[in-house]
């Protein structure tokens, strides 16, 4: 696979995750948190709250795969292994971090207040772990992306 086409390919895979997740926060949260405020706490009067709330979480979301969306151009001018990558990817670590960290502070606010169902408490608890994840595995890939730019860097120098 050229790199060409595979920068294609990394557009069409970003595309398509910023179209689910303008789906997931433009459609499914709002119904879902409308339904969740009526059955659960007799009424609608934490609606906007929680809607804010989750709504704030998808910027950092639609931020990184900016950035992503950056790291395929590059890919795609044959130029992978750059610290400009190297530092998306690191502005991406960051992002899912503060994600996860908003998310988190957000969900203990609410269940502190004693209107958190158990339910989406794990359920987000589990939406934390797989942030976290994302995080620790850009900061990875950050770093190795640096390491082979450096690399790159003194091969060409000699050459």
């Amino acid at each position: 696979m050229t790199q060409k086409k595979l920068s294609l390919w990394l557009h069409g895979v970003i595309i398509a995750a910023a179209v689910c997740v303008l789906l997931v926060y433009l459609w499914l949260l709002p119904m879902t948190l409308k339904d969740l405020a009526i059955a659960y706490y007799a009424g609608a009067f934490l609606y906007l709250p929680a809607m804010v709330f989750t709504e704030l979480t998808g910027v950092p979301i639609l931020i990184a795969l900016g950035f992503a969306w950056m790291i395929a151009r590059e890919i795609g001018r044959d130029n992978s292994f750059s610290h400009r990558n190297a530092n998306y990817m690191q502005i991406i670590a960051w992002l899912a971090l503060c994600d996860v960290v908003y998310f988190q502070l957000g969900i203990l606010v609410f269940a502190f207040c004693g209107i958190m169902h158990p339910s989406i408490f794990i359920a987000a608890f589990l939406l934390d772990c797989v942030g976290l994840a994302i995080s620790v595995c850009a900061a990875a890939l950050s770093h190795l992306i640096r390491k082979a730019a450096v690399i790159r860097e003194e091969n060409d120098m000699t050459i």
